[in-house]
């Protein structure tokens, strides 16, 4: 399961990077996939920077639930870290 939800990442960081995507999905969404994609797959600091980048858009987006969802990550995995330090 691992091996495909990192293939899943690897593959959605390839399509973002070149943009030839053509399909119905919005950057927005996009990013929040990539960020939970390696977040579930312990990559913290790559899911902080598509969580931000989610995050830094809500001006952008009408797409608020996507926004809420990224900042509920990003705090989750603050707080996770916070909290292995104690």
């Amino acid at each position: 399961m691992v091996f495909y939800i990192k293939f899943l990442f690897v593959l959605n960081v390839d399509i973002l990077s070149q943009r030839t995507f053509r399909t119905q999905i919005s950057e927005v969404r996009l990013l929040y996939l990539l960020g939970e994609l390696a977040r579930r797959t312990d990559r913290e600091e790559t899911a902080i920077h598509y969580f931000s980048k989610v995050i830094e858009s809500r001006k952008k987006t009408v797409e608020t639930k996507l926004i809420e969802m990224a900042q509920d990550q990003w705090k989750k995995i603050k707080e996770e870290r916070k909290n292995r330090v104690l």
